[in-house]
């Protein structure tokens, strides 16, 4: 007994500290990973964290876990993903060969284990609260502006890039009933536009609830020429 706990314990510990070094840019800001086994997940030790789908309905498959879940597409290859870690403001999904897409605040922030990896985003011109839900706080009526850093690994040489872009995001004046995995709620679609110092733009939509801001579902590129990924909460994790 004492032998087993001992060894789930060092995995866990392997596993928290992989999840923290691959996204440790997004996460230096914040104090350490949250506590959480993954070996004492009945799903992340049985079946992984991935169950792959070719774009049917995840619905059914959702309703089965008493989990927090996303409805996850990479250039068009995904399915759902379980909440692997979280900690303030930051959760991890992680499948089960070790792909790792992790969210700030409902935002699409780093990857790891996907050959070619967004390595850190940082925002400037929004100010969230460290406990904020989401990093558009207050009101949708009217555009933000701000500016977003991210780094990554280049599509074609593996080199690292960093680089800047000024960003707009202007909200429909309307709600729309956007049907997710498990709940057909009242969004409003916010539109933005990446502008990216030394050439591209690169566009996103993220659906928001507008009693608390909180993205529900994202359709973005990550950076210029580099993947699709969309994504759409199914069990919450709030």
């Amino acid at each position: 007994m004492t032998r087993s706990r001992f060894a789930r314990e060092k995995r866990s510990r392997r596993k928290a500290a992989f999840l923290c070094a691959a996204v440790f840019c997004v996460a230096n800001a914040l104090s350490g990973c949250a506590r959480f086994d993954a070996n004492d997940h009945p799903l992340l030790s049985t079946l992984g964290a991935f169950i792959p789908s070719t774009g049917r309905d995840v619905s059914q498959q959702a309703e089965t876990l008493k989990y927090a879940t996303i409805k996850l597409s990479l250039d068009g290859r995904g399915g759902l993903l379980v909440l692997s870690e979280q900690q303030p403001g930051v959760t991890y999904w992680q499948s089960s060969q070790s792909e790792t897409v992790v969210l700030t605040r409902g935002y699409p922030s780093a990857t790891a284990g996907l050959g070619h990896n967004l390595q850190m985003t940082r925002f400037d011109g929004l100010s969230p609260s460290p406990s904020s839900a989401t990093p558009f706080v207050g009101a949708l009526s009217r555009p933000r502006h701000y500016q977003v850093t991210r780094q990554w690994t280049s599509n074609d040489d593996n080199r690292t890039i960093t680089r800047t872009a000024d960003a707009v995001m202007r909200c429909d004046a309307e709600t729309t009933k956007v049907a997710l995995p498990l709940a057909t709620l009242p969004l409003r679609a916010c539109h933005e536009k990446l502008r990216w110092q030394g050439g591209g733009t690169t566009k996103s939509t993220y659906w928001i609830d507008p009693k608390d801001n909180r993205i529900w579902k994202g359709r973005t590129q990550l950076w210029p020429g580099g993947f699709d990924m969309t994504w759409e909460v199914a069990r919450p994790w709030w």
